[in-house]
């Protein structure tokens, strides 16, 4: 199967547009025309990876080398999508995380994390998966399939005066973070006894 052949298939299946296969592509929608009509056949890999992703298929499938998955319903792949990106958004809101930190943390854009979290980016690359599920501490077989994991942990729900504190403790710079945290050492020190202290990171 040829190219050009996976394409209209697979968006025809998806019930996506050319504007939209573009827009998670990062080309013009005449570009997706150009694919999609046989016009352009050697396409750069990252276009591959990206074209892979939103058609849901693998990048050897895409290239006619693998099978097409078995066809979808809109309203069963849109299920399926949509439990994944609020799954994704709840666990990121439970970690007091937010879509830049966690761009920042797996290596990708802010935008990618959110088309991740509205459902739009169903087939992550395997090593994003996996850095992505490190640093939302569940597994990656979790991510990949949305089925609950007994490894996945919880975090601590914070009081308002915890979330307040956590919030301004954060916008401090690196002094005002230590004198914080030599203050509240200080102040446990005193209720606890005079046991030795702990040490105070520098880079906390």
């Amino acid at each position: 199967m040829e190219l050009c052949d996976v394409i209209k298939i697979r968006r025809s299946e998806l019930g996506l547009t050319l504007a939209q296969i573009a827009e998670a592509c990062g080309v013009g929608s005449s570009i997706v025309a150009k694919w999609e009509r046989g016009e352009v056949t050697n396409l750069r890999r990252d276009s591959i990876n990206s074209l892979a992703d939103v058609l849901q298929v693998s990048p050897l499938a895409l290239l006619g080398r693998e099978e097409l998955p078995a066809k979808q319903t809109a309203s069963t792949i849109i299920k399926e999508v949509t439990s994944m990106g609020n799954y994704l958004a709840n666990r990121r809101m439970e970690l007091g995380l937010t879509q830049k930190e966690i761009s920042e943390m797996v290596g990708v854009s802010e935008a990618t994390v959110s088309r991740w979290e509205s459902g739009a980016i169903a087939n992550m690359r395997r090593d994003k998966i996996k850095r992505y599920a490190e640093v939302l501490k569940v597994s990656p077989t979790f991510i990949m399939s949305g089925k609950a994991d007994s490894k996945t942990t919880s975090a601590p729900t914070l009081s308002q005066t915890e979330t307040y504190l956590l919030e301004k403790f954060r916008a401090l710079d690196s002094r005002g973070q230590s004198a914080v945290l030599n203050t509240l050492e200080h102040e446990y020190q005193a209720m606890h006894g005079d046991g030795a202290a702990d040490p105070v990171p520098n880079n906390a």
